[in-house]
């Protein structure tokens, strides 16, 4: 009985790292540095640049330094979309 137990906990461990080793979708918070070239600061390791940053339509019209914004990760942690201004 135990060691049906551990192994089932053994697969569940797997299958939690399997997921997170893939970088699903997430939320991320960051802050715009500047808008033109645009440059979004996630943490104090990571900044990001407009190559990697994309923005709605409505979120780019009304953009500034400085603003607190919420993206979504793509899976995979390669691109962002700003969806809007954290207030």
């Amino acid at each position: 009985m135990i060691l049906i137990a551990n192994m089932a906990q053994l697969i569940k461990k797997a299958a939690i790292e399997a997921v997170e080793a893939s970088k699903p979708s997430d939320l991320i918070f960051g802050k715009v540095i500047k808008t033109n070239p645009l440059s979004v600061n996630v943490d104090q390791k990571l900044t990001l640049n407009e190559e990697f940053v994309y923005a709605t339509y409505a979120y780019s019209k009304i953009m500034q330094d400085n603003d607190n914004v919420v993206m979504i990760r793509a899976k995979g942690g390669q691109k962002y979309l700003i969806i809007d201004k954290v207030v």
